[in-house]
């Protein structure tokens, strides 16, 4: 016989058993339905994702894409064309403090290395008043040349002189390692509106922060040797305080690379897209004036300068822009030859004489300077230099 309370206790742990059977299989189920749910949202989000990717237009190009193009990339070169080897990758590199550096930074439609007479003799007359140095002719946007097509004067200088090389520049690589890597990512040096200029400025900055030795425009004869000159200098122009950055020379040791980098991070922060000299003379001229701690670098002594001499206008620019035509009048002759006499170099303000038509033979300063300083150029150029 069993007892009343026995059943009690029996059907109340039974009716336990079944509960919890009931919570473990609504919990089963209710995990699964997550899983489910959790399935058909991931393959919504799939599908969504790939009907966007579907219907999306292509990315815009940059508007400077096809100019940033030519300087990466640069044009096809032809069958029988040799690309120049980049400064970084060839086996003969800038010496620290003992190269001269010219910066080409056109991006011509052909890709063809192509140099007018009168860069050709600036280039010259650096080598030979300079045979202790090598001159670095870099091209920022790739360039090959053709075997059987290279320029005769060209070819001269680089059989007669063995200080000359012609290498193609990579900027993104050649500015690696510095801040100024990053501000060419950013692109704001395509706006320019003065483009190829502002680049040149650029480039010289990287050069002589990297390596030391001297940048020079290619608008610049050579009188004499720049080899015993100490490094760490720049030269005054016209009648102001302003300095000329057609000319400047660092230390690779010291305080160059100091004043090298100075000029950099200016370059980077205050760069002006629409300023001629902004990022140039006026560059050059505001870092020198922190550096020197003055407020007019006329007459200032290297002393206050860390060492940087600020040679005066009769150095480099002893003419000025204002007087350029007069390099190619021979009715000036005599004015100028007493005006630059003591000067290292002259400068012929490309931007504003290349259109002028001189005749070799002329009588004038630059056919004077030409003739004894880059004779080779100047006696196989032809009719005009």
């Amino acid at each position: 016989m069993v007892r009343v309370p026995e059943v009690k206790k029996r059907a109340e742990i039974n009716i336990q058993t079944n509960v919890k059977i009931l919570i473990k299989a609504l919990v089963v189920v209710w995990f699964l339905a997550c899983i489910i749910y959790v399935i058909y949202l991931c393959s919504l989000w799939t599908r969504s994702e790939s009907l966007e990717n579907q219907t999306s237009k292509p990315k815009a190009k940059s508007k400077n894409a096809n100019l940033i193009e030519c300087y990466k990339l640069g044009r096809p070169v032809p069958p029988d064309g040799i690309r120049l080897f980049d400064v970084l990758e060839s086996d003969r590199k800038p010496r620290p403090g003992k190269s001269i550096f010219f910066h080409e930074t056109s991006c011509p439609e052909s890709g063809f290395m192509i140099l007018g007479p009168r860069q050709v003799c600036s280039i010259e007359s650096a080598a030979k008043h300079n045979p202790n140095m090598d001159i670095f002719v870099l091209f920022t946007s790739p360039r090959y040349i053709l075997r059987d097509k290279v320029s005769k004067d060209l070819m001269r200088l680089l059989v007669s002189y063995d200080n000359i090389f012609l290498r193609n520049n990579d900027m993104w690589k050649y500015s690696e390692n510095s801040s100024a890597a990053q501000f060419l990512e950013t692109e704001q040096i395509f706006e320019s509106s003065y483009f190829p200029v502002h680049l040149s400025d650029f480039l010289r900055l990287l050069s002589i922060w990297k390596f030391g030795g001297i940048y020079m425009d290619s608008d610049v004869i050579v009188k004499r040797t720049f080899e015993n000159l100490p490094l760490n200098y720049g030269g005054l122009e016209e009648h102001s305080a302003r300095l000329n950055n057609g000319l400047i020379g660092l230390d690779s040791k010291g305080f160059g690379p100091l004043i090298g980098q100075m000029f950099i991070d200016d370059f980077t922060k205050n760069y002006n897209a629409g300023g001629w000299a902004s990022n140039g003379p006026e560059l050059i001229t505001r870092v020198l004036i922190k550096v020197c701690n003055a407020t007019d670098l006329k007459g200032i002594a290297p002393e206050k300068c860390k060492g940087f001499k600020v040679h005066p206008r009769s150095m480099f620019w002893a003419v000025s822009w204002v007087d350029a035509n007069d390099f190619f009048n021979p009715d000036k002759l005599t004015d100028l030859e007493t005006i630059t006499n003591n000067s290292y170099s002259i400068h012929v303000f490309n931007h504003l004489t290349k259109d002028i038509m001189h005749k070799v033979g002329t009588n004038s300063l630059y056919g004077l300077m030409a003739r004894e300083h880059c004779p080779l150029t100047y006696n196989n150029v032809g009719d005009f230099l």
